[in-house]
């Protein structure tokens, strides 16, 4: 009776569903965190912006960096998407 029990800690990957959501949550907890620093990012440069007092090339970097920022977390959202989609095709 005490073989059949899994008492390990670790997680078991017999089944190719619990690679799969081991994939996924690895996926959404990478790109949860990129998404965090891009829109740190976007704060940053906000406040960069609103800190320029008017100077045209501190205006220029803050929002150079507010658009890269935010494409960079279009980026990050979107491939998560297309990732998870994909592991759930293979699945």
């Amino acid at each position: 009776m005490l073989a059949q029990l899994d008492i390990s800690p670790l997680p078991s990957s017999k089944t190719g569903d619990d690679a799969t959501n081991a994939w996924q949550v690895g996926i959404l907890l990478v790109a949860g965190i990129m998404a965090v620093v891009a829109l740190m990012l976007i704060v940053i440069n906000g406040m960069m912006y609103v800190n320029a007092a008017g100077d045209p090339q501190k205006v220029a970097q803050a929002r150079m960096g507010i658009l890269y920022a935010v494409v960079g977390l279009v980026i990050v959202l979107m491939s998560a998407t297309i990732v998870s989609f994909a592991i759930r095709g293979i699945s």
